[in-house]
């Protein structure tokens, strides 16, 4: 985990758990995984609410629409901002960030500045696909 506890307690004040436990015969056992719009963080929470660990994005930003792409990887839009998230982006990139590592990663190409909310990786092809106006095929490097 490498936010803050400043950011910590940030999280917590806006995540709302619920104090009763979910049925265990509606639910499946396992993690989730949440970013927070206009917020710099990424958590992984258990099914009980509990942060199982976090990843702090640069200032100004947002992860859009993150996903697994394996089972310590995450990949998903970063959006900077100008200032503070007032809608005016600064910059679109395709971000990776492996859990395992700590290591995060961003794929910067001009076909990428006016990305929609979507990023779908092949790791078959290792490449990502874009939804734009249409959908691209954009080789990573």
């Amino acid at each position: 985990n490498d936010i803050s506890l400043d950011g910590m307690a940030k999280i917590h004040k806006a995540l709302r758990v619920p104090k009763k436990k979910p049925d265990p015969t509606k639910v499946f056992e396992g993690a989730n995984l949440i970013a927070f719009m206009y917020s710099p963080y990424v958590i992984i929470v258990d099914m009980q609410g509990v942060i199982l660990t976090g990843h702090q994005l640069p200032p100004l930003s947002t992860l859009v629409n993150p996903k697994w792409v394996n089972a310590s990887t995450i990949c998903g839009i970063l959006r900077t901002y100008k200032k503070i998230y007032t809608g005016e982006v600064q910059s679109t990139v395709v971000y990776f960030f492996n859990w395992e590592t700590g290591r995060g990663e961003s794929i910067t190409n001009p076909a990428l500045s006016l990305l929609h909310h979507s990023v779908e990786y092949n790791p078959a092809t290792h490449s990502v696909l874009l939804l734009r106006h249409r959908l691209r095929a954009i080789d990573i490097p």
